[in-house]
């Protein structure tokens, strides 16, 4: 039997969930006996769908069987996938639901489907960790991911949602990685409005910018002066490796991550023929467990 080949795009290097994806793919292939191909669109949409479609187009003997893709912008590539399925390749979008799906599963042979944390969920994670930092209220400074991503439009969706009115926030943007949260800090911090504001909360929607942030306070801000406007740090940890927060007695600090088995149980749907030859063995969009702990 012919060995199954799947190509998996992802956003960036500069991120541990994206590495923890490449990591749980990798994984998940060789338990199966499946080969993996990672590769990366260096955090541009335009370079994406260039690899995808230069993958889609090659050489039939070259063409992976199916494809896995987290996108870098605002769309899930309903036509990359259109293409693709019109070849014969699978397609799974990972972080986020595939509208164009059910449609598309309607004439399409091999699989198309989508698989997702419940990113409303994590946001309300994070709700609930601003609650037990500031019972009384206060300031946050919100470091958001990019606007174009319905990751981070659901998680502030469902960090909204337990705010309590008394907690006032201050947004910023980043690309959900280190750098681009510490160039807008540091932005940000020189404003005048920014030096006379008291923070009393940096809640991240990733580790990566809330590190970011963390290191761009570090560096502008005087010690005695960080101590008495900034007071804590909190992100949704993104692997098991990793927590920042200073409040480590808040039950609500720590969560566990999005299931990565469940992401990858895009490749785990190739155990048998149904990749191949029952595509709607396959759900249309699946959501990986998200939950809090206080491990």
């Amino acid at each position: 039997m012919t060995t199954l080949r799947f190509l998996v795009s992802l956003i960036t290097k500069d991120n541990d969930y994206q590495m923890e994806q490449a990591a749980a793919a990798k994984a998940a292939a060789a338990e199966l006996g499946v080969e993996a191909q990672i590769i990366y669109a260096n955090d541009d949409p335009i370079t994406q769908s260039t690899q995808l479609l230069k993958a889609i187009q090659a050489e039939p003997s070259l063409r992976p069987s199916g494809i896995l893709v987290e996108p870098v912008g605002a769309t899930s590539f309903p036509q990359v996938a259109k293409t693709a399925a019109a070849a014969g390749i699978g397609w799974a979008i990972l972080s986020r639901q595939a509208e164009y799906a059910a449609e598309l599963r309607k004439a399409a042979r091999p699989p198309v489907f989508s698989v997702s944390a419940d990113q409303v969920e994590v946001g309300r994670i994070q709700g609930r960790q601003v609650a037990a930092l500031l019972p009384r209220g206060g300031a946050v400074l919100l470091i958001q991911g990019p606007s174009v991503s319905s990751v981070s439009r659901d998680r502030h969706t469902g960090l909204q949602e337990l705010l309590a009115p008394n907690v006032h926030v201050t947004t910023l943007r980043g690309r959900w990685t280190e750098e681009s949260a510490h160039q807008s800090v540091c932005s940000w911090l020189r404003l005048i409005a920014a030096q006379r504001l008291r923070i009393d909360l940096i809640v991240a929607q990733n580790d990566a910018m809330g590190i970011g942030a963390r290191k761009a306070i570090e560096e502008t801000i005087p010690d005695p002066e960080r101590e008495q406007r900034w007071r804590a740090q909190n992100g949704p940890d993104v692997g098991p490796h990793r927590a920042i927060g200073r409040h480590r007695d808040c039950p609500a600090q720590h969560r566990r991550s999005p299931d990565f088995d469940g992401q990858s149980a895009a490749l785990r749907d190739g155990r048998s023929g149904a990749f191949l030859y029952d595509s709607h063995a396959i759900p249309g969009h699946r959501k990986a467990r998200t939950t809090a702990s206080s491990e």
